[in-house]
Formats: structure tokens, sequence, C-alpha cells
């Protein structure tokens, strides 16, 4: 699932709001273990449509946004991506809200 929503007050500013799967693993940014399972993602982008409908999107590498664990599964199946956009509501509106309270001050995420 993804899905992004317009910041009032700019110009091509949106949060995308994304559930997605990740198979986990040794995350070398953070020198941790990630679950594997589905996660959570919003973050801020810029969305600019080009001629013949070609939309250009830009984010700030390793910033913008948040990201939380929803629950751990041994494989990808749809029964389980559907379970996780039905239970990822409430955790899209927590991290939607801190992203936005952090973008809207001027604040690096």
């Amino acid at each position: 699932m993804k899905q992004y929503t317009k910041i009032e007050g700019t110009e091509k500013s949106y949060l995308k709001t994304e559930v997605y799967y990740a198979k986990g693993g040794l995350n070398y940014f953070s020198y941790k273990t990630d679950p594997r399972g589905y996660w959570v993602s919003v973050k801020v982008v810029e969305r600019e449509e080009q001629e013949r409908g070609i939309v250009i999107e830009s984010f700030m590498m390793f910033g913008g946004g948040y990201r939380e664990f929803l629950f751990e599964v041994k494989k990808q199946s749809q029964k389980s991506y559907e379970k996780a956009v039905a239970e990822s509501g409430p955790v899209i509106e927590k991290l939607k809200a801190a992203v936005l309270e952090k973008h809207l001050a001027g604040e690096k995420i």
C-alpha cells in the first residue's frame, strides 16, 4: 500500500505512507538486526508532475520520516499483507502526526 497526502501550505510536499514487507536481517546503518515482516513508513517527499503524466519524486536520504514494525511473518503472503494493511491505521496516524510536527517546525527528522 502506498498513499500520498498533500501537506497544506506547501507547493510540492506530500506525506508518503507505505505498508510493506521486508526480509529483515542486518541493518547496515544501525548495526541492529531488523525482523522479517511488515512495516509502516511515513516520510516527507516532494512530487512534481511533468509532461505526459511523468511524476518526479524526491526525498531526503536517511531522514525525512519514521518507520515502525507491525508484526513478524516467516514468509510474505496476500493474507498477511491484508492483515498488515488492516492493522496499520493507528500506527499510520501516530507516525503522520510525528512527521508533520517535525516537518512544520523545520526540524530534521
